[in-house]
C-alpha cells in the first residue's frame, strides 16, 4: 500500500470500529511486532486540558538537554503525519509518508484478524517508528481517558503526568469529575513516580488514593508568582527561579510548572542544568492554544472545547485583552457531543459579537441549533456562516475599520479541528 492507500484504510477502519475502549486488542497487536516499546523511557501524559502544552514543554526541555525525543500527539492540527514525530537538535521531524506506508502495510494482516481500531494501529505504528529512530525518551499522550486508552497497553513507564482534569467525554469516561479522574488515574503503574497539575480537591483525592494503591509517589507543583503575562507570553517565578514562556494565556503557567516538575522527576537522583530547562521552556512552540496569529486586529486561536478550557480562555482574555480597551469578537464551532451550554456559560460575558460555523464532519453542531443556545446564554444574536473557519476569519477581519484594528481581538475557538491542516 502507498501512503494514500493507508489513510483510506485507516479511515475505513475508523468508520467500522470507531472508538474502541480497552487494551486487549492493541496489546495483541503489539505482541505481533515483538513489543517495540520494551526498554524505552516513556513519559505517559493524561488529562482533560493541557496535555499538548505540557507534552511540548517536556519535549523542548529534554531536547535542550541533548536528548532525541519521540512524541505521539492527539489531536493534531498540522496534518496526519504530525501525530508521530521526534525532536532532536532543535528540529521537529514528522513521520514520513513512506514510513507510514511501510508500517501500516506490515500491521494490516495482523490488525484485520484482531479487528483493531485505527487509533490502536497508529499507536503501534508510533512505537515501531520510535524504535527505528532510536529515541531516548517518548512523550506519550493519551487519546481518550487513561485506563482503557490504547496507549495504556504499555506495561512499563518512567513517569506518569496528569494535566488539568475536568468533565469531558462523559459518555466514555464517567458522568462526574471523580469518575473521570479515576479513569485517567488508570495509567499509573506500581512504584512509578507521578506528577500532577494543580487539581480540584476531589480530583486530587482520587489521584492520591490511586498512587497509594500503586505504592507510588505523586508530586503537585508548589505555588508560583506571575511576573508578567501578555501578548508576548508569560514570565513567572517558581521554585526560586525566574522562568519565561512564549506561549500566551495565563493557564500556560500551570502547564509549564507541571512540565518543570516532570523533567526534574526524571533526573531526581542526578544534577540537572536548570539554565537548559529555562532555554527549553522559552523555545517551546505549541500552535493553536491561545496563539496570537495576527495583529491589527489581533487574531487568537484557542482549542477550548469544554467548560474548563472555556473558563481558562475567559481568564486569559480578561488578563490580556481587557474589555475596557478591546472589542472582542468570537468565532465558534463545536461538536454536538460536547457540553456546548457549559462552554457558553463560561464565556457568557466575554464577547461583544459572535459568529458561528459548523465544525467539520457529522459531529459538528448545526448552526441553527447553535444560534439558539447563544441567544439564550450569551444574549447575543450571532451571525451564522456556511463557510469554513478560515474564510469567516477573513470576512470578519476585513470588515473591521482601520481605526478599530488596534483595539479589536477576534477569537476562534470550540474545536482544534476548525483550522486543522489536511
Amino acid at each position: 500500500m502507498n501512503y494514500k492507500d493507508c489513510l483510506d484504510y485507516l479511515n475505513e477502519i475508523d468508520k467500522k470500529y470507531g472508538i474502541s475502549p480497552g487494551t486487549e486488542n492493541v496489546a495483541e497487536l503489539f505482541g505481533c511486532v515483538k513489543k517495540p516499546y520494551r526498554g524505552m523511557h516513556i513519559i505517559h501524559v493524561a488529562g482533560t486540558n493541557g496535555k499538548g502544552s505540557v507534552s511540548s514543554f517536556i519535549t523542548y526541555m529534554l531536547n535542550e538537554l541533548g536528548y532525541k525525543v519521540g512524541r505521539y500527539v492527539s489531536p493534531v492540527t498540522d496534518g496526519y503525519r504530525e501525530k508521530i514525530q521526534y525532536m532532536y537538535k532543535n528540529k521537529v521531524t514528522y513521520i514520513s509518508e513512506d514510513e507510514v506506508a511501510q508500517y501500516i502495510t506490515a500491521l494490516k494482516p495482523y490488525a484485520d484478524v484482531i479487528q483493531n481500531s485505527a487509533f490502536e494501529i497508529e499507536t503501534v505504528m508510533a512505537f515501531m517508528a520510535f524504535k527505528e529512530w532510536e529515541c531516548d525518551y517518548i512523550v506519550l499522550e493519551c487519546g481518550l481517558g487513561g485506563l482503557y486508552d490504547a496507549t495504556n497497553a504499555i506495561e512499563e513507564k518512567d513517569l506518569c503526568v496528569f494535566t488539568s482534569i475536568s468533565e469531558d467525554h462523559k459518555a466514555y469516561l464517567g458522568d462526574d469529575v471523580c469518575k473521570i479522574a479515576e479513569n485517567k488515574s488508570g495509567i499509573m503503574r506500581y512504584d512509578t513516580c507521578n506528577i500532577s497539575s494543580a487539581q480540584k480537591e476531589s480530583v486530587k483525592e482520587v489521584l492520591c488514593k490511586k498512587a497509594k494503591e500503586n505504592r507510588s509517589s505523586i508530586i503537585f507543583p508548589s505555588e508560583y508568582r506571575i511576573i508578567k503575562s501578555g501578548i508576548c507570553g508569560n514570565e513567572f517565578e517558581y521554585d526560586g527561579e525566574i522562568w519565561e514562556t512564549k506561549l500566551c494565556g495565563t493557564y500556560q503557567i500551570d502547564n509549564a510548572v507541571t512540565a518543570i516538575e516532570a523533567v526534574k522527576a526524571l533526573f531526581r537522583n542526578d544534577s540537572i542544568d536548570v539554565d537548559k530547562l529555562k532555554k527549553g521552556l522559552v523555545k517551546t512552540v505549541w500552535n493553536n492554544r491561545f496563539q496570537i496569529v495576527q495583529q491589527r486586529p489581533y487574531v487568537v486561536i484557542d482549542g477550548a472545547h469544554n467548560p474548563d478550557a472555556a473558563a481558562k480562555l475567559a481568564c486569559s482574555l480578561n488578563n490580556i485583552f481587557g474589555r475596557e480597551k478591546y472589542k472582542r469578537i468570537g468565532i465558534m464551532g463545536v461538536f454536538s457531543d460536547k457540553d456546548v451550554k457549559g462552554i457558553l456559560h463560561e464565556l457568557s460575558n466575554s464577547f461583544d459579537e459572535m459568529h458561528i460555523v459548523k465544525a467539520p464532519g457529522k459531529r459538528g453542531l448545526k448552526t441553527e441549533k447553535f444560534s439558539e443556545y447563544i441567544k439564550d446564554i450569551m444574549h447575543i444574536v450571532p451571525e451564522c456562516h456556511d463557510k469554513c473557519a478560515k474564510e469567516v476569519i477573513k470576512y470578519v477581519t476585513d470588515n473591521i475599520s482601520e481605526g478599530d484594528k488596534d483595539r479589536t481581538v477576534v477569537v476562534i475557538y470550540g474545536s482544534l479541528s476548525l483550522l486543522a491542516g489536511n
